[in-house]
């Protein structure tokens, strides 16, 4: 039914109640005037045509005959249910069988080439591992042969020594004799004045450390009243004047605020972005508004807008107690003083501390010599004996050698220095044209082990090196087989490539060679017949979902499409069966206008939220459009 059939029955219906309203008497006529009159709004009207909630041409990808239906027109069938098939199954089978067998053949070579690369790896490897360590043998080996060699110099350089001294030993033996007589000599001098120390000597050195440390004492007094304790003193008072005045410095910094309120400006801030009259005001930034415009914003966004607080600039100078300065300049001059003052006391501490390490020392001296002196005294301990433990600490209980002890080391050293002497007379007796034939013998003995070693350590590198160069080969003759199964696997590889595309191939095929519901739903349309020969993409099927219905209308105006949204209620006649009537709802409106008759329409779709088993694909369906 099309909106004019519409018109008309509103036009002959009001026309019908005109003309009986004309024929009734006036009582009837004053009464029906007394009615008051009802002004009918029908809303937006429309027609469309009830389409499935989908629906799909189905055909096959590939040509063939058709060899089985297996379902017949307006059969209900589920997702992947097979349809029809062609002929062409037997050789699909046969391709695809050669193609997985292919594929399976290609994949054993794949697994046969990796397993060839990996023993190749592995023999490189080897190879490279033999190489190492033979070269590192060889680093050792010419150490060895150097060391060798250095032996040889050695024992040449010995053996020319020995014969290079054969007349110098000689005269080192008359020197050795020379030596143990002097000896001899001086140890019977000594024994005389074994038990006579030099008891004035050690007198004057107690006198010495008594008058230094009597002097460093002085020392110390004038040091606690001198220079060093002024400047520790007179510091500390200009510390504490210049902390006095640096607290003044910050109060007068500190109490300052800057005036945000000007004769022209406010200064405002603002705790979000806001636009406001054309100008965006960022949040965290001070801004001068025109008095006028902060007015406004202080009493139309009081949460947002608000005055700045502002201090003076930190770093700007003030004048204290007559002196100009900057908070920065007070600070440092604090600091310096501050140093002057520490460092003052450290010096202070210091010489104090030097004094009295020297007044410590300056007492062990004198109680060393002190020592010493009664030492000299108590003639209990040898002239020698003192002098050697003159400089042990007085704390020390060590004593120096005593004279019965000294006595007995001297007739020692007589002793031992004649039989040097004898030793020495008797090896110049037993030399032979000036060299020990003893020490000559060993020295040719050493220099031919040592030209032995040197021929054994260059046979060991000629066959390292020998070695070197075969494990070299190995290594390259290795590599060139790796790199021959590396090959051969890239080879293998794409054979597989290419054999499991073929086999994806040919599985594609045989699915295109039965036709099968992409979803749910009733087959509306099955015009195929046995032995028939179809195309690719030839239509031989229509499937359709008749579980829900929708309309789409064809005659919504540009002038009634705003008067529709989506998610609107509707109500929906077929023209075929107007006594029902359906609700729904509007899922979706045409961007894409259609012109049609001349108007300009765009298509509406309707999802029915009901249906009736008398509703049929493409029958006209009649939309309003309520306002309610």
């Amino acid at each position: 039914m099309s909106k004019m059939k519409v018109l008309a029955w509103i036009v002959l219906i009001t026309t019908m109640l005109a003309t009986t309203s004309c024929q009734s008497d006036e009582n009837t006529t004053a009464e029906i005037d007394s009615v008051p009159e009802i002004a009918q709004d029908y809303g937006v009207i429309a027609e469309g045509q009830l389409l499935p909630y989908q629906h799909v041409d189905l055909s096959f990808s590939m040509a063939g005959k058709v060899t089985e239906i297996l379902q017949s027109e307006s059969s209900f069938v589920r997702k992947g249910q097979i349809i029809a098939r062609l002929d062409n199954k037997d050789s699909l089978n046969a391709s695809y069988a050669q193609a997985e067998a292919n594929a399976k053949q290609a994949l054993n070579a794949v697994r046969a080439a990796e397993l060839d690369l990996e023993q190749s790896n592995n023999n490189v490897q080897q190879s490279e591992n033999t190489l190492a360590q033979v070269q590192l043998e060889q680093p050792q080996l010419t150490l060895e042969s150097t060391r060798a060699r250095l032996d040889v110099i050695s024992a040449q350089q010995s053996l020319d020594s020995l014969q290079d001294t054969a007349t110098l030993l000689p005269a080192q033996i008359e020197n050795e004799i020379q030596i143990a007589l002097t000896r001899i000599e001086t140890a019977q001098d000594s024994l005389p004045a074994i038990d006579k120390p030099d008891v004035q000597y050690y007198s004057q050195q107690v006198e010495l450390a008594q008058n230094a440390l009597e002097q460093l004492r002085l020392n110390s007094t004038i040091l606690d009243i001198g220079t060093l304790t002024d400047a520790v003193d007179s510091t500390a008072d200009l510390v504490e004047d210049e902390k006095e005045f640096l607290d003044k410095v910050k109060k007068a910094i500190d109490g300052c605020q800057v005036n945000v309120d000007g004769d022209d400006y406010t200064k405002l801030t603002f705790s979000q972005d806001l636009t406001y009259r054309n100008t965006l005001y960022k949040s965290g930034t001070v801004y001068d508004v025109d008095n006028w415009i902060a007015d406004e914003l202080l009493d139309d966004y009081p949460t947002i807008v608000s005055k700045a607080t502002l201090t003076c600039d930190t770093n700007r100078k003030v004048t204290v107690d007559s002196r100009k300065t900057t908070l920065e300049d007070a600070q440092e001059r604090y600091n310096d003083v501050v140093s002057q003052y520490d460092e003052a006391v450290e010096q202070l501490g210091k010489s104090r501390l030097q004094n009295k390490k020297l007044i410590s020392s300056a007492e062990s001296d004198l109680a060393k010599a002190q020592r010493n002196l009664e030492w000299a005294q108590s003639g209990i301990y040898s002239r020698e004996g003192i002098i050697a433990a003159a400089n042990q600490s007085a704390d020390d209980p060590a004593v120096p050698q005593s004279v019965s002890l000294a006595t007995q080391q001297l007739e020692a050293d007589i002793k031992l220095a004649k039989a040097q002497l004898s030793d020495a007379r008797n090896r110049l007796s037993d030399l032979e044209n000036g060299i020990d034939p003893d020490a000559l013998e060993l020295s040719k003995a050493r220099l031919d082990q040592a030209l032995a070693y040197v021929n054994y350590t260059d046979t060991q590198i000629q066959q390292i090196q020998l070695r070197i160069s075969q494990a070299t080969i190995s290594v390259e003759l290795a590599k060139v087989g790796e790199k021959s199964a590396l090959l051969s696997l890239n080879t293998a590889r794409t054979q597989m490539r290419a054999s499991q595309a073929a086999l994806d191939s040919a599985t594609q095929n045989l699915a295109h060679n039965e036709l099968v519901a992409p979803w749910d739903g009733t087959i509306a349309d099955l015009p195929l017949t046995l032995d028939e020969y179809v195309q690719p993409g030839q239509p031989i099927a229509t499937l359709a979902d008749f579980s829900v219905w929708k309309v789409e209308t064809d005659n919504l105006t540009e002038i009634e499409v705003p008067d529709v949204s989506v998610g609107q209620n509707v109500i929906i006649n077929p023209d075929a069966v107007p006594e029902l009537k359906l609700n729904g709802k509007v899922s979706s409106i045409s961007q894409l206008f259609t012109e049609k008759r001349g108007d300009v329409t765009y298509t509406v779709t309707i999802d029915l939220e009901e249906s009736d088993p008398r509703l049929r694909w493409g029958m006209t369906m009649v939309v309003t459009f309520s306002d309610s």
